[in-house]
């Protein structure tokens, strides 16, 4: 028997069996169903968004809210160990309180907060010693090798608020060091920072963190008063948790006062607050600022967008 022509195709007679809302085929499937293997090797070769049926949000709960709180810090991450997405929130307490210093993290697959008012007196010599450290002002945070990192300040008898607070430049840069939380076992780690901090006659006006392909580095930034100008040095710490690696990967010339949050695939960097409120793109091999009409203040918060099969709403 001949192959047949699409016209004579189109033209035979649908089975009896067959019904076009798909209750049939539905039923079969129950039958003889397709390995779970099978079924899983497709759904990961389909773009997240051909299966995706909406988007959603999720609202935490409030955390335990404290009196006089001066500030905190936030940060959020990926456990691979457990599969669990965890919020992340530091809060520094008044100078009066007993324990100036409390963490709180969120975990998606329990849904519920947990605390710890002692998460700083295994790595400090003395408990005195908390009250000597301050948060920054810019609430960015950077997670390189599985750990949240932020900014932090040991204050000594430099009135350290004073300077966050205003555009006076920051003294005693070896004061500064890098609090991690590693969030598999739910850790807290210090990184030093590079050998540039340790040189007190060198002013700096802003600092931040941010990631640079998988690399911790760190955003230095020097403005002159007579100049007008400022200049943002990029650090980057090649091999992980060792100071001698850290090395100068960029020098940015910026007319304004502005911070680095993200290091693109295609090389170019987006600086927030550029011009008070701008975001401005940077293209290190022309060298050029590109503003793309979008607007992001220098306390604002950016990250890589990434695509998500996550449940908001319950256990993975």
């Amino acid at each position: 028997m001949g192959r047949k022509t699409a016209e004579e195709v189109t033209k035979d007679p649908i089975p009896d069996d067959v019904v076009l809302d798909g209750k049939v085929a539905a039923e079969e499937l129950k039958k003889d169903p397709i390995p779970e293997d099978v079924v899983m090797s497709i759904l990961l070769k389909l773009p997240i968004k051909s299966i995706l049926r909406f988007r959603k949000t999720l609202h935490l709960p409030p955390p335990r809210s404290y009196a006089r709180i001066a500030t905190t810090l936030l940060g959020i991450g990926y456990d691979p160990r457990t599969d669990d997405y965890k919020v992340a929130r530091v809060v520094r307490l008044g100078s009066s309180a007993e324990r100036p210093f409390v963490f709180q993290s969120y975990s998606l697959n329990s849904g519920s907060w947990n605390e710890n008012v002692d998460f700083f007196s295994r790595s400090l010599e003395n408990e005195e010693a908390l009250r000597d450290i301050t948060l920054y002002r810019h609430d960015n945070q950077a997670i390189v090798n599985g750990a949240i990192h932020w900014l932090l300040y040991r204050k000594g008898k430099i009135n350290i608020e004073r300077y966050i607070n205003s555009a006076l430049p920051l003294p005693g840069h070896n004061k500064v060091f890098a609090l991690s939380f590693n969030l598999s076992n739910e850790s807290f780690g210090e990184i030093m920072l590079p050998e540039c901090f340790d040189d007190r006659r060198k002013a700096v006006t802003d600092r931040s963190f941010s990631v640079f392909k998988d690399s911790l580095s760190v955003n230095v930034i020097n403005c002159g008063l007579s100049s007008g100008r400022c200049l943002c040095e990029i650090w980057v710490m090649n091999q992980y948790d060792v100071r001698e690696s850290w090395a100068i990967k960029y020098q940015i010339e910026m007319l304004h006062i502005a911070r680095p949050v993200v290091h693109r695939s295609n090389g170019e960097i987006l600086i927030a607050g550029y011009s008070w409120s701008r975001l401005v793109s940077f293209d290190p091999q022309k060298p050029r600022i590109r503003d793309t009409g979008l607007e992001l203040s220098i306390d604002g918060y950016a990250e890589h967008f990434v695509e998500s099969l996550a449940l908001l709403d319950k256990s993975n």
